[in-house]
């Protein structure tokens, strides 16, 4: 993970938000946990990450972006979309992950790809997408 990315990512997520505020759209955003991949040999579990990142950009919209926003976390935005349009494509693409993460070929990984929503506005009263970037910000920190 590079400064850029994150710094790019970031800078991403405050423009859709303020746009989503100002013309009252839908913007989510999911974070992938791929936390399951340490390993002692993190050389290996970085490449997976990598990886992992690539086969989200190929499986995203033009307007949506992915990067790496963590210790083995990967945020995917998603302007533009309602939690239910990033419940179905989050979904989608966690069951990739995980047959792409699978340790052996023609069999999917018993490791489910944890993930967190966040959706703007939100009626569900999840956290707020500045509570959740305090708390990433907080673990990363550990």
């Amino acid at each position: 993970m590079t400064k850029t990315q994150t710094d790019s990512f970031s800078k991403a997520l405050d423009l859709e938000l303020q746009r989503a505020k100002r013309y009252r759209v839908f913007v989510s955003m999911t974070v992938f946990d791929l936390s399951f991949l340490k390993t002692d040999n993190g050389d290996s579990s970085d490449k997976l990450v990598a990886d992992s990142l690539e086969l989200i950009r190929e499986n995203i919209r033009a307007i949506d972006s992915a990067a790496v926003i963590g210790e083995y976390k990967i945020g995917l935005l998603l302007p533009e979309t309602p939690r239910q349009g990033a419940e179905v494509s989050s979904r989608r693409i966690a069951e990739l992950l995980k047959d792409r993460l699978a340790t052996k070929p023609d069999e999917g990984t018993t490791e489910l790809v944890p993930l967190e929503m966040l959706s703007y506005p939100d009626a569900a009263g999840a956290r707020s997408f500045p509570e959740f970037l305090t708390d990433m910000a907080a673990s990363n920190c550990n």
